[in-house]
């Protein structure tokens, strides 16, 4: 067939629509068509995103991770959970083998994926989620009034980068009950709204006057309350006075078949009594999380004020730069000859002399070895506190803090 057959006259009779898809087509869709077809196009769209390339393979270079502070710390912290400490000094020494680059881009897809699960879970643990789930659990609300909603809040989402690297297990729970109320939210609730403004509007109903009226337990009272609405909204002109008229003449058979056509109290409630089931789900898993050694302590610390560090002070440039550091350097640094000269002061009136001069050369000696032995210990310390990428590159430098020191620089 060509396209001059195609233009040709024809004599094809016109299927015409049956009565039955007329009023289909005419008829507005329920409620639950509505749910069915978001349901089945979220289906599609994650269908979709399964075979779509993943865009973690797309997004930050790996030098990006490793130059941004936090990221690179939290990068480290992941490489040392996943038994990677040898390929990140390989990393650090430039001495990467063949098979080390896919391991990497590997390290780093896995890396970006779960930060960003973990900050589309962060955004949905608002202040007023919290607040709200405190209502339905008391032993919940105890936790939030440590520190109260916005606090608790805000303490979540620094920890949940960590526990989404080391405790993968917890977090996926956390995750599936958060993405079950959002779908939720977005899906059931916004489409129960939209029907429920749409039908209002066609019934010449005020909608927030509507969910007012909804919201009064006793059912005799609520119906009550819905037909003095109705008749209401007939207005004050003749029309409207007509149509009060015959339903009190026929004993409210109009307000009644108005109050028939929109969304009921049992259709309300149904969907009611899904969505806190969806919110008891994430309060309990929520309720685990917080009650965690980890964050548990991290509440205690935002209590008496003193903060706790998410995540290591350093990231993988600021520990390079810092463990090159050698002893000397050190002493020579302002912040270390005033904390030195507040010491070596101290110590000096403790044996009953007022310079530091008066002493024997035996208790200088003394002071100086106190003071730099508490450098030393400070030292272990900060790199222990500073995690992953301090430690690593102490063992590749090695203890600079170990050797001897100039003595001249403590006067």
């Amino acid at each position: 067939m060509s396209f001059e057959d195609y233009i040709k006259p024809k004599n094809i009779p016109i299927e015409e629509e049956t009565e039955e898809e007329t009023k289909k087509k005419k008829r507005k869709k329920s409620f639950k068509e509505l749910v069915n077809e978001h349901k089945n196009k979220q289906a599609e769209e994650a269908k979709k995103a399964e075979d779509a390339p993943h865009a973690a393979e797309n997004g930050e270079t790996l030098s990006d991770i490793l130059s941004d502070k936090e990221k690179s710390a939290f990068f480290g912290i992941y490489a040392e959970e996943l038994g990677q400490k040898d390929l990140m000094q390989r990393l650090v020494e430039k001495k990467l083998e063949t098979s080390d680059m896919g391991k990497l881009m590997g390290i780093r897809i896995q890396f970006i994926e779960k930060m960003h699960a973990a900050e589309a879970v962060g955004e949905f643990i608002t202040p007023e989620r919290l607040a709200d789930l405190g209502q339905r659990d008391s032993d919940f609300q105890e936790l939030m009034n440590i520190v109260g909603s916005k606090k608790s809040s805000e303490t979540i989402k620094r920890t949940l980068k960590r526990i989404a690297l080391l405790d993968e297990n917890q977090f996926a729970s956390l995750q599936e009950r958060v993405e079950m109320l959002r779908s939720f939210e977005n899906g059931e609730i916004k489409i129960l709204n939209d029907h429920v403004e749409g039908i209002c509007q066609k019934e010449g109903v005020s909608a927030e006057k509507y969910w007012e009226r909804m919201g009064i337990t006793d059912t005799q009272k609520r119906k009550e309350a819905l037909i003095n609405l109705i008749r209401k909204d007939w207005g004050p002109d003749l029309w409207g006075t007509l149509k009060r008229g015959g339903d009190w003449l026929t004993g409210k058979r109009f307000s009644r078949e108005k109050i028939d056509r929109l969304v009921s109290k049992e259709q309300l409630e149904e969907v009611a009594d899904e969505y806190n089931k969806h919110k008891q789900d994430l309060l309990g898993v929520l309720s685990n999380t917080i009650n965690s050694d980890h964050l548990r302590n991290t509440f205690a610390g935002e209590a008496i004020n003193e903060r706790a560090t998410e995540q290591p002070a350093t990231g993988m440039e600021e520990a390079k730069k810092e463990a090159k550091v050698t002893l000397n350097e050190r002493l020579q640094q302002a912040d270390t000859q005033e904390q030195w000269v507040i010491e070596r002061d101290k110590a000096t009136q403790n044996l009953g002399k007022r310079k530091f001069g008066d002493l024997t050369s035996q208790e200088r000696e003394e002071i100086k070895e106190s003071f730099v032995e508490k450098l030393r210990t400070e030292r272990k310390k900060t790199l222990q506190r500073q995690g992953f990428w301090a430690m690593l590159f102490q063992a590749i430098f090695g203890d600079l803090f170990a050797s001897d020191y100039d003595k001249s620089k403590l006067k």
